[in-house]
C-alpha cells in the first residue's frame, strides 16, 4: 500500500470520525432535524411520508417559523408528543388530501385538524393529508387503507385543491390497474435507501436546508415586488372540474364509502387571490366543486363563504404572505366552517359553544 494511498484513507477516517461526532452533538443537542415536506417514493400511492419520523419544517421565504411535524406509524401527522395510545378503539374521522390538510405549516395544535381534536377528544381525527395528493391517491388510501382499519371511522372527509386535476393527470399516467379495469397502483417508484440513510441524519439536514434557503433567494429576488403576478397567476389555477378524471374519483371514493356506512364530505380550497385582494367577482375552483358537487348529490362544505365573511370584518389576510398555505387564522375558519358539519353525531361529547 503506498504512502500516498494511507495519507488519503486516514484523512477520509478522520473525517468520517469527525463527521460522525458532529451528527451525535447535533443529535444530543436536538439541532439540525429540518426537513421540507419530506416523502419517499412509492409504489403503490406515489409518495409517502416516512413513518415514526419527526422534523422541524421552515419557510424559505421566513412566511413562517419553524414548525414541529410528527409523522406517525402510518406516515400520519399527529400531535407533536404522538398519538395517545387511547385514541384506538374510539370513534374516528379521517382527514384526505394534499399539504393543506397536512398542515405542516402550523403547529398541530394550530392546524385546522388540531383545533378540531381539541374540541372533541372523545374522537379520534386521522390525518391523511400528504404534499400534492390528488382524488385518484385519495381513492387508493380509502380502499386499501382505511377501509381495512378498524374500527371503521364514521365519517371521511375530503379537501381539493386546484391543481390536484393537473396532478391526477400525472398520476394516473403510471396508474396500474386489475383485469376489470379497477385502478390498483400509481407507481411512484421504489424508496432509496441513501435518501432515507441521508434523511436521518441532521447536518445533511442542515446542509439541505442551508442550500434550498440560498437556491430560493436567488430564485426568488423580485417576487416581492411582484406579489399579484404571484398570487393571481403563478401560485393560483382554476381549472374545470366537471368531467376531469379528479371529480370522477371523487364520485368513485362517495360511492365506496355508502357502501360501508361511512358518511362522506368534501370540501375545497378557497381562492387565496380572492382573499388576497376582496375580489369575489369571478367564480373560483371552489364554487365550480360545490355546483358538481350538489349536481352529484355529495355533502359539501363550503369554505369561500365563511373566508369572504372573515376578510370583510378583518384586515388580516388568512393565507400567507408568498406561501399558498392558510395562516393561523386560516386555520381557524376552516375549523368552525367544518365543526358544525363533521361533528354531528350525539355520542360525540363535543362542546361547539367553547369554540374559539
Amino acid at each position: 500500500m503506498s504512502k500516498h494511498f494511507k495519507l488519503i484513507a486516514g484523512n477520509a477516517l478522520i473525517l468520517l470520525v469527525l463527521l460522525v461526532i458532529v451528527e451525535l452533538m447535533l443529535r444530543a443537542a436536538d439541532v439540525g432535524s429540518y426537513g421540507a415536506a419530506p416523502m419517499n417514493p412509492d409504489p403503490v400511492y406515489h409518495h409517502v411520508h416516512p413513518r415514526d419520523y419527526r422534523f422541524v419544517n421552515y419557510s424559505l421565504n421566513n412566511d413562517y417559523g419553524a414548525v414541529t411535524v410528527t409523522y406517525d406509524d402510518q406516515g400520519r401527522r399527529s400531535p407533536d408528543g404522538g398519538r395517545p395510545a387511547n385514541q384506538q378503539g374510539k370513534p374516528s374521522i379521517a382527514f384526505l388530501g394534499d399539504s393543506f390538510v397536512e398542515s405542516n405549516q402550523v403547529s398541530y395544535d394550530s392546524s385546522f385538524i388540531g383545533r378540531l381534536q381539541a374540541l372533541c377528544p372523545d374522537i379520534a381525527l386521522y390525518n391523511y393529508g400528504v404534499s400534492s395528493y390528488s382524488p385518484a391517491i385519495n381513492y387508493l388510501i380509502v380502499k386499501q387503507r382505511i377501509l381495512n382499519s378498524k374500527p371503521l371511522p364514521s365519517k371521511v372527509v375530503m379537501m381539493v385543491y386546484s391543481n390536484d386535476v393537473r396532478d391526477d393527470e400525472t398520476y394516473l399516467a403510471s396508474a396500474v390497474y386489475d383485469q376489470s379495469g379497477e385502478i390498483t397502483a400509481l407507481n411512484g417508484g421504489k424508496p432509496s435507501a441513501i435518501m432515507s440513510f441521508l434523511r436521518s441524519a441532521n447536518l445533511f439536514r442542515m446542509l439541505r436546508k442551508a442550500q434550498l434557503t440560498i437556491a430560493f433567494m436567488l430564485k426568488n429576488k423580485a417576487q416581492e415586488k411582484q406579489e399579484q403576478k404571484v398570487v393571481g397567476n403563478q401560485l393560483e389555477e382554476n381549472p374545470d372540474w366537471e368531467g376531469t378524471q379528479s371529480a370522477a374519483y371523487v364520485l368513485k371514493t362517495a360511492r365506496l364509502l355508502a357502501r360501508h356506512n361511512i358518511d362522506f364530505q368534501l370540501t375545497a380550497v378557497p381562492s387565496k387571490y380572492n382573499d388576497f385582494f376582496a375580489d369575489y367577482s369571478n367564480p373560483g375552483f371552489s364554487q365550480k366543486v360545490g355546483a358538481w358537487a350538489a349536481a352529484n348529490g355529495i355533502s359539501f362544505i363550503d369554505l369561500t363563504k365563511p373566508f369572504r365573511s372573515w376578510r370583510e370584518s378583518h384586515e388580516e389576510k388568512l393565507f400567507y404572505k408568498v406561501d399558498i398555505h392558510f395562516n393561523d387564522s386560516g386555520h381557524g375558519v376552516v375549523a368552525r366552517a367544518l365543526a358544525p358539519h363533521i361533528i354531528t353525531n350525539e355520542l360525540y361529547s363535543c362542546n361547539l359553544l367553547t369554540f374559539n
